[in-house]
């Protein structure tokens, strides 16, 4: 398993404000009367940093935005900024918009008593920033927040304690940058957000541990990236998202404990990835996504919950090459070309038999699986044989070996007839990769690997399906008699042979002799009231070692079937 290369965001645990009266000038030049300055606190209480801003009251940022003037606040702190408060000073209905134009917060410190409110509020920039912002403990509300096409940055920025809100917030065509931003312990909330540039990043983001919610987000275009990031113990909740861009990165994702949903999410044409991510504790439901034309990489992915469910998903190609399958799986697509478990480690049970007649899935690949769970599959409504013999990137041997471990499960769940079936392709897969390891040693073994390899298939396998089927046995039994009896009769009218009758039978050379001598050879009864000469005392021979041979054959197999 790959591990995390990434290190969270530090959160914003406490911090003491103290008001200095002594001017601040930013690093844009601006010059503020007063310092504020922010003594932040670890979990213990001991001061780790201590950081100036320039102190602004917010009725002074309400009366920029009234004179529509440009809102600068870098480096600066501002107390119970709220434009519901601004809607109530000016008379304004509640749900208002208020225009913010060529906004700017880089490095600010929002703090407040209840709530930071930025909705309803409309960016009119081309460049919005709150980079290395931090809001204090208490409500974030953006909901409703319209960012237009301009590129949104909150890089870095830090969220204390409380709920953090961009509900139907729209971010515009610019790029939409998190990355590295930490959201505290409350609960954040992306429900019908729109997000339109090209680029969404989220990466290495640190979220809540309360709930994440996505539901009914769309991204629009472009490419979405959750790469690296840390999910708290509370739900993360993507159900019914629409990606509609070229990439949906979730590779390296600490999910944490909660759980996790993606139900009736739509991912279109874009690339998806969840490769060398860490499942917790919790459900994962991928029920009834529509995971596109492209391949599904869950690659060197940890999954340790109770249940993954991708029951009524459709998927053309996914994989989970080299994952660990601690939980269970529901793999009941309605939908799938390719399941790809190679190298894979099972510790649960994965589900595969599918609710109707026809299975979705087209190609199943677990080759060097190491199985400590169960497979739960159907020889025949899974198709069981073609969705091994269809895979194009593995060998006979490595088939064999799979139809060898499906073998052991279907005898442990005492489907015996499953386990027939999976035995005889395992030996024909088998003794076709001896014969080619055999030729690919050196060209000349073919002339005497090509022999055994025909008897073998001959004998054991078209014979009696390797002792799995007694009425294939007793076939071929009467198709050997019959031939044999044939050679009694024919042999002594082309060649130097003959039968006798050792009473002086005139019927010797008769059809319904041939067929009684026959018998009690191949029997091995050997009455002795009629004997062979020439060709025919080899011919004798012969069949009473293939009755010898073949009754014990049909006992080996019709006992083995009582037993089960």
């Amino acid at each position: 398993m790959e591990i995390l290369l990434h290190k969270p965001e530090q959160p914003l645990i406490d911090f003491k404000v103290n008001i200095l009266e002594k001017p601040f000038t930013a690093s844009d030049g601006i010059v503020y009367p007063k310092t504020v300055q922010v003594d932040f606190m670890d979990a213990k209480g001991r001061k780790k940093e201590t950081k100036d801003y320039g102190f602004l009251f917010a009725d002074a940022v309400y009366e920029m935005i009234e004179r529509e003037q440009p809102v600068c606040l870098h480096e600066c702190y501002v107390k119970n900024f709220s434009l519901a408060e601004f809607r109530q000073q000016k008379s304004l209905p509640e749900q208002q918009p208020v225009t913010l134009k060529k906004f700017f917060a880089k490095g600010a410190f929002f703090d407040c008593d209840i709530a930071v409110d930025f909705s309803h509020s409309v960016f009119e920039n081309s460049k919005i920033t709150f980079e290395g912002s931090i809001f204090g403990n208490g409500n974030i509300n953006f909901s409703h927040a319209n960012f237009g096409d301009g590129a949104v940055s909150f890089r870095r920025t830090r969220f204390g304690e409380g709920t953090v809100d961009f509900r139907f917030a729209e971010f515009g065509a610019g790029n939409l940058s998190f990355r590295f931003s930490h959201f505290g312990t409350g609960d954040v909330f992306f429900v019908n957000t729109k997000f339109g540039g090209k680029e969404t990043d989220f990466q290495s983001v640190t979220w809540g541990q309360g709930e994440t919610d996505f539901r009914f987000a769309q991204f629009t275009q472009g490419s979405v990236s959750f790469e690296k990031c840390f999910f708290g113990n509370g739900k993360t909740d993507f159900k019914a998202v629409e990606f509609c861009g070229e990439r949906v990165d979730f590779k390296r994702v600490d999910w944490g404990d909660g759980d996790v949903s993606f139900e009736g999410s739509e991912f279109n044409n874009a690339k998806v990835s969840f490769r060398s991510s860490v499942f917790g504790k919790g459900d994962l439901n991928f029920e009834e996504v529509e995971f596109g034309p492209n391949e599904v990489s869950f690659e060197r992915t940890d999954f340790s919950s109770d249940k993954v469910s991708f029951y009524k998903s459709k998927v053309a190609s996914i994989t989970f090459q080299t994952s660990r399958l601690k939980a269970y799986f529901d793999f009941r697509f309605a939908q799938c070309t390719s399941l790809d478990l190679r190298d894979t480690i099972l510790r649960d049970i994965i589900d595969l038999i599918p609710d109707g007649e026809v299975t979705p899935i087209l190609i199943f690949n677990f080759s060097r699986m190491k199985n400590m769970g169960r497979i739960n599959i159907d020889w025949k409504k899974n198709h069981v044989k073609n969705l091994i013999y269809k895979q194009t990137s593995t060998s006979l041997l490595e088939k064999a070996e799979q139809f060898r471990m499906l073998k052991e499960e279907f005898r442990a769940v005492g489907k015996y007839e499953d386990e027939d079936k999976a035995y005889v392709e395992f030996m024909r897969c088998e003794s076709k990769s001896l014969l080619q390891a055999e030729l690919k040693k050196n060209s000349s073994n073919a002339l005497w690997a090509y022999p055994f390899y025909i008897f073998k298939w001959l004998v054991f396998d078209k014979m009696g399906q390797y002792a799995t089927n007694p009425l294939r046995v007793i076939t071929s039994m009467m198709v050997v008699y019959s031939l044999f009896s044939s050679l009694y009769y024919i042999l002594p009218r082309i060649a130097d042979a003959a039968m006798f009758s050792s009473y002086n039978f005139t019927d010797a050379s008769s059809l319904l002799v041939a067929f009684y001598y026959s018998a009690i050879t191949f029997f091995t009864v050997g009455f002795g009231d009629y004997y062979t000469t020439g060709w025919l005392r080899l011919v004798s021979i012969t069949e009473a070692f293939m009755g010898v041979f073949m009754m014990s054959y049909f006992t080996v197999a019709f006992v083995r079937k009582i037993l089960r």
